[in-house]
């Protein structure tokens, strides 16, 4: 019998510079999905607080944001982190 194991997953960027991180592995799904809808859920609040530091689309022909002049120095690093960041999800593997 070959037994699944269930991984916990994120993944950053889009298309050149996109990659993914495997976090933990456990034979309980149910962990890895809590994990995953946990981390879910945090992104999106710290995404939409991200989003309030936003001075919007550079120009309306590069589709480029950027943080308000402001929070330069204090909060563009994580902003930019939080942008990039994709949604968790499980893959699954066998044992064999």
């Amino acid at each position: 019998m070959k037994r699944k194991l269930f991984v916990a997953n994120y993944s950053r960027g889009d298309y050149d510079d996109y990659y993914e991180h495997s976090v933990f592995v456990s034979e309980e799904k149910e962990l890895v999905e809590k994990w995953v809808e946990k981390f879910n859920s945090k992104l999106k609040i710290w995404k939409e607080y991200f989003n309030s530091f936003n001075q919007g689309k550079v120009s309306d022909e590069s589709g480029w944001e950027r943080v308000k002049d402001e929070f330069v120095d204090t909060k563009y690093e994580r902003w930019y982190y939080i942008k990039h960041q994709n949604k968790a999800f499980i893959s699954e593997i066998e044992i064999r």
